[in-house]
């Protein structure tokens, strides 16, 4: 079994086989993705994170290749809440003036389960949503993941970036 298909078998067991915004379960339907794309590997995340499976999620592949990829939405990583230490609920963000013809517009009010640990991942196409379309932002986007010790989230300085229990 080659990386990708071992990736796909992995997201597609930790998301229970479905995707966590429109409930889909066809498989042939959902696609597996790595939040943080390939091409920031050693930019912002390293080889070993990027593979990790909270880098990666399952989506309906219409709604995953039309619309998240093209940051027509992204999800609220500033407002979540914690359901327990292994996940947290997180609503959705649409980019603003956008056709109410979307498809996620369906599910924009939707809170999603994931785990707690994907939130750094999220995070990085949460600044990147704000950045595509001219909203404020009041974070960096140097911080880079190096490695999850204990749990917790260390960049590549070795400190933590975020605590997780």
């Amino acid at each position: 079994m080659n990386d990708s298909t071992k990736f796909r078998v992995l997201i597609l067991k930790f998301y229970n086989n479905k995707c966590p915004i429109t409930n889909e379960n066809k498989i042939i339907k959902l696609q597996d993705f790595h939040i943080i794309s390939d091409n920031n590997v050693n930019q912002i995340i390293s080889l070993k994170m990027y593979n990790n499976t909270f880098n990666g999620m399952l989506m309906k592949k219409d709604l995953y290749e039309n619309e998240f990829l093209t940051f027509k939405f992204t999800f609220d990583y500033k407002n979540y809440t914690i359901i327990n230490n292994m996940f947290v609920n997180i609503g959705i963000i649409v980019q603003p003036n956008q056709s109410s013809s979307l498809e996620i517009n369906k599910y924009k009010y939707k809170k999603i389960k994931i785990p707690y640990k994907t939130l750094y991942f999220i995070r990085h196409h949460y600044l990147c949503f704000l950045k595509k379309h001219d909203l404020s932002i009041n974070e960096s986007f140097d911080m880079t993941i190096n490695d999850i010790i204990n749990g917790n989230l260390i960049d590549n300085c070795g400190d933590i970036i975020m605590l997780i229990n």
